[in-house]
């Protein structure tokens, strides 16, 4: 497993930062040693190419190291990123998601032990904690951070609360982490609703995906859009119930012509047959010509406009929906969540 993700972290950083390599090549240069003692949920790229790693391990390279790291380009550990020890960075807790901030602090987000809560903090770049940012108390994990232009935080998982007033699945926190209590989409679900992604347009509404049966008292099931303000944007329906998607959501990605490509476990949408990845027209509808014969569990849009998406195997697709580059598939499903994780850069 840590050999697969040494390998998939190379072509990932190779992708996003455009280095002279045929596509897929294996940059020798880059060389991370023993890599992490654990698994690794989330990835990062810093401006300088730097590339923050999150997760379950306690060291990298045989180096003490809790569950987030920095690495120099060359894959080595970066010792001028020192987090802090302790609560939430603990061998009890697993960074889930990073975020960058403009002014180079990030944001990491996770699960507090395997059964408990969840967490979000702020480091500085220097990788010490920053004590002006203190959100409240989540009952459930947190799967992904998405930050505003105005620096607002959208944090979503499986949590049902945050100190004690209801949020399910989806929240907005102030620039200083404190909640924003005037957003408040109002998801719902047959079970608990647990939001897996979330993605922020050009003109500030939301895509969100994962597990849910209606927003906002409409029907919406598992992937809906939102006003930026968190009210439902009726414009986009993709329908419901038995007619919309059969099974979550795991990933999402918008292109630039504002068609929403869909990753999870469903298998079918608005009725039409789809295995675990779909495309929809701006307006919510099934962008019927869109039709692959493998399912995935993620997806990401390069800057070329081409297509990313992972689940025991990788692709790479035209803006179109073409295959232009698979790469071989690797067994065992415990992969997806890692790929996920990390092709949102």
């Amino acid at each position: 497993m840590r050999a697969r993700f040494l390998a998939l972290l190379v072509v990932l950083f190779l992708l996003a930062c455009g280095a002279q390599a045929a596509p897929g090549d294996v940059d020798p240069s880059f060389n991370t040693g023993a890599g992490p003692s654990g698994s690794v949920n989330a990835i990062a790229i810093q401006a300088d190419r730097r590339i923050l790693i999150g997760g379950s391990f306690t060291a990298f390279a045989g180096i003490p190291q809790t569950n987030i790291a920095r690495l120099n380009t060359d894959g080595s550990l970066d010792g001028t990123f020192i987090p802090p020890v302790g609560s939430p960075l603990s061998s009890q807790s697993s960074v889930l998601s990073i975020a960058l901030q403009p002014d180079s602090r990030l944001l990491i987000a996770g699960r507090t032990t395997p059964v408990g809560g969840g967490f979000i903090v702020r480091l500085n770049s220097d990788g010490s904690l920053d004590q002006s940012f203190q959100s409240g108390t989540f009952n459930g994990e947190i799967d992904s951070i998405t930050v505003r232009t105005n620096g607002e935080v959208l944090v979503s998982g499986l949590f049902t609360a945050i100190s004690s007033i209801p949020k399910s699945g989806l929240a907005q926190l102030n620039t200083n982490g404190v909640l924003d209590t005037a957003f408040n989409p109002a998801i719902t679900s047959y079970g608990h609703p647990r939001i897996h992604s979330v993605v922020l347009q050009p003109d500030s509404k939301l895509v969100i995906g994962g597990v849910f049966s209606t927003v906002g008292g409409a029907s919406r099931t598992n992937i809906a859009r939102l006003e930026a303000n968190g009210g439902l944007d009726f414009a986009f329906d993709p329908g419901s119930g038995t007619s919309g998607l059969n099974n979550g959501v795991y990933s999402v990605a918008v292109q630039d012509d504002g068609k929403v490509i869909i990753c999870g476990q469903f298998s079918a949408v608005n009725g039409a047959t789809r295995l675990g990845i779909a495309r929809l027209n701006s307006n919510g509808s099934l962008d019927s010509p869109f039709d692959l014969p493998f399912g995935y569990y993620c997806v990401a849009i390069e800057p070329t406009s081409s297509v990313i998406v992972g689940s025991t195997r990788v692709a790479r697709l035209t803006p179109s929906g073409g295959l232009t580059r698979a790469a071989s598939s690797t067994s065992g499903r415990a992969k997806s969540k890692f790929l996920c994780a990390a092709f949102n850069l």
